[in-house]
């Protein structure tokens, strides 16, 4: 599922590309350069300073430690899930009924067809 267009249309896809890197194990440089440290690319606008501070210290000056994200995740899953995800939904919901629709009138079209192949036989 692809959250990162509606993320940045929100705006909080930083959120959505902060929760995904540690998902997918990323190493904590990526992330905290990505996010966290001064002049991050895509810094988690929002995020409370305490939690930027603590992963920043946990960096260490060195960049070689492994800060524990659990704050910053628990802040992103409540952003996306308060924020993304019903948007998300609407689209696939939006997305799904006009299937639905397509797929019927395909239906009726088919139908129309058939009982004229019938009769004509």
């Amino acid at each position: 599922m692809d959250l990162m267009p509606i993320g940045d249309e929100i705006p909080i896809g930083s959120y959505v590309q902060f929760l995904c890197g540690l998902d997918a194990a990323l190493q904590a440089n990526a992330l905290m350069k990505t996010h966290f440290v001064k002049g991050a690319s895509r810094p988690l606008a929002g995020s409370p300073e305490a939690i930027v501070l603590a992963l920043r210290g946990q960096f260490g000056a060195a960049e070689k430690d492994q800060p524990e994200f659990d704050g910053a995740r628990k802040l992103a899953v409540g952003a996306i899930n308060a924020k993304v995800m019903p948007a998300y939904r609407k689209q696939m919901t939006d997305e799904s009924n006009a299937d639905v629709r397509k797929r019927a009138e395909k239906m009726k079209q088919l139908q129309v067809k058939r009982a004229k192949a019938i009769a004509a036989h």
